[in-house]
């Protein structure tokens, strides 16, 4: 596994303002940035006022804001902003970072919230809540923004009892809301903290801008998933529940636990389709590591995204981990070489902002549901683009290899003659608008024009030889460019493609590294397996897998081992 691991995971060490040692600091992520709040600083022992941002582009800290605190352990007070504090929540919105609670001594938990506006780069108190709505200190609790709506959920308190509320600030109309009492019996007894627990908006666009997100109660924009484990000695038992507005109640989901995760501490995770991702550290006698899963919700098997075994050796410490839906990767902060351990720097609760490390979960099959991708062109758009296909418009061509011709396939990859006449009488030529190339393929277009081996610019025989500005050459049978052709003028994939046609666009989309086709190849792949498992149809399924071995397409031949446990 750790070969094909390598294709969808890569380490990189981080420049910039890196962040000391921090024990318990704030995170949340935005885009492509990251932001860490807070903490106390490991070596020096003291609260930390601290923000940095990382920078996922370039991959640089920098620090946005830093007041320093005195004493082991101290806090000092601060005029316009936060004091220092640990094991607190950190919130994005509207270019606006959102402070709440943690602990500001050895004893007390903080209670009030703060707002940091990356713009004027200041820091604001907002106001408490009414004295009739109290809202209670609390640290380690778990948050999130959806809409414009902050959420605050369970957490303890000075004297470490659990909380059993839930607490929502409306960010546009700056009032607090009731707070809601969470379900104390039966599964919902253990209680909730950022230990155990992790508020994921269900939709991706969770830290939507909109002003007309929030309801008149105040409430989310969209529903909420509350993942949770405890018994960490034993069998994780793994509690999923969608809370909903208006009323935020409780709805359990089912979970298949066969392949699930064990317990993950400090947990972690994202929405991207139908799947659920979730990370944390795993602890046990025989392994510790930082382990990531994705659960789908529609067949309700869970996937576990391995990365490169080298990044996860004992001397790495990665501690924390965000989802990126808009690039589909999970990334993993820590350090790559640690002087301690991973086990040792949990049990300190240091997080390590040294390196990062990233996972392309498409690699292992998790992708975004065909409507969500937003790709397809509108039907005015496809019968456009069928049109154009149709008047033959064109002026350029696409040399492919001709499938037809028997023999030929044997030694397509031999030396041609010297003048190509050869190399020409075993090709087909399929005219194309070169605009239509710029404008779907534009990154590669200008790489990949070029002329066709042995290929001058004369004439030979009947056989007319263009200048190679104008000439695209694929080594790839005809129906398969062909297919690629229809595609890049209509953004869609025709429903008639077998099995074959898919695997060969599937292949031609990860060479050339056309994101958009392949992201709708593996969909249309993913389709086909489901359909083979209901008619019971094992040969598509191994053709389906052949395919996906011969694209390099590991995501779908891991899910080759869960269809054998399913049949």
């Amino acid at each position: 596994m750790a070969s094909a691991a390598k294709l969808h995971t890569s380490v990189r060490q981080l420049t910039g303002a890196v962040p000391p040692q921090l024990v318990g600091p704030a995170t949340t992520r935005h885009d492509s940035r990251i932001f860490v709040h807070g903490g106390k600083d490991a070596k020096k022992d003291v609260l930390s006022t601290a923000l940095y941002v990382l920078d996922l582009t370039t991959y640089e800290w920098t620090q946005l804001y830093s007041v320093s605190t005195e004493g082991s352990g101290s806090v000092t007070a601060v005029d316009d902003g936060p004091s220092g504090r640990y094991f607190h929540s950190l919130s994005y919105c509207d270019e606006q970072l959102f402070v709440f609670g943690g602990l500001i001594g050895s004893a007390k938990a903080a209670s009030e919230l703060w707002c940091f506006n990356l713009h004027t780069k200041r820091w604001s108190l907002l106001p408490p809540a009414h004295h009739d709505l109290p809202t209670a200190s609390r640290w380690a609790h778990c948050s999130c923004v959806c809409g414009n709506a902050l959420v605050l959920l369970g957490g303890q308190d000075t004297g470490n009892h659990y909380i059993g509320d839930i607490t929502i600030y409306d960010i546009r109309r700056g009032a607090w809301a009731r707070p809601r009492a969470i379900p104390s019996d039966g599964r919902y007894a253990t209680g909730y903290g950022s230990y155990r627990s992790v508020l994921i908006p269900a939709s991706t666009t969770q830290q939507s801008t909109s002003r007309q997100a929030a309801s008149a109660a105040m409430m989310p924009a969209s529903s909420i998933y509350l993942y949770s484990n405890t018994n960490f000695d034993g069998v994780p038992d793994i509690t999923l529940d969608l809370l909903a507005p208006p009323g935020l109640g409780f709805s359990p989901v089912p979970i298949n636990m066969t392949d699930g995760p064990p317990f993950l501490r400090f947990p972690t995770g994202g929405v991207l389709g139908d799947n659920i991702i979730i990370g944390g550290t795993y602890l046990s006698v025989e392994k510790q590591e930082y382990s990531i899963y994705a659960y789908n919700l529609r067949t309700k098997l869970w996937t576990k995204l391995e990365y490169d075994e080298a990044s996860a050796l004992s001397s790495s410490s990665w501690n924390t981990s965000f989802f990126c839906s808009d690039t589909a990767k999970h990334v993993l902060l820590g350090t790559r070489v640690t002087s301690t351990s991973l086990l040792q720097d949990y049990n300190d609760r240091i997080t390590n902002f040294v390196d990062v490390l990233e996972i392309e979960v498409e690699g292992y099959g998790v992708f975004a549901n065909a409507a969500d991708s937003g790709v397809a062109f509108s039907r005015g758009g496809q019968m456009l683009g069928r049109e154009a296909m149709r008047d033959g418009l064109a002026d350029m061509e696409i040399i492919c290899f001709d499938s037809k011709r028997e023999g030929d396939n044997d030694d397509l990859d031999s030396p041609q003659d010297g003048d190509g006449i050869s190399f020409l009488s075993r090709t087909k030529r399929i005219g194309v608008l070169s605009k239509v190339l710029e404008t779907r393929w534009g990154e590669y277009y200008l790489s990949l024009c070029a002329s066709a081996p042995g290929v001058s610019g004369s004439m030979r025989g009947n056989n007319r030889v263009e200048d190679k500005s104008r000439v695209l050459f694929i080594p790839e049978r005809y129906e398969i460019v062909a297919a690629l052709v229809e595609w890049l003028y209509t953004g869609t994939l025709d429903p008639s493609w077998d099995v074959g046609i898919l695997g060969g666009l599937l292949s031609l989309a990860r060479a050339y590294r056309i994101s958009v086709l392949r992201r709708q190849t593996v969909l249309g792949l993913h389709e086909l397996l489901e359909t083979s498992h209901a008619d019971d149809r094992a040969d598509v399924r191994e053709t389906v897998f052949s395919a996906a071995a011969a694209a390099g397409e590991v995501g779908l031949l891991k899910l080759k081992s869960g269809h054998k446990k399913l049949s």
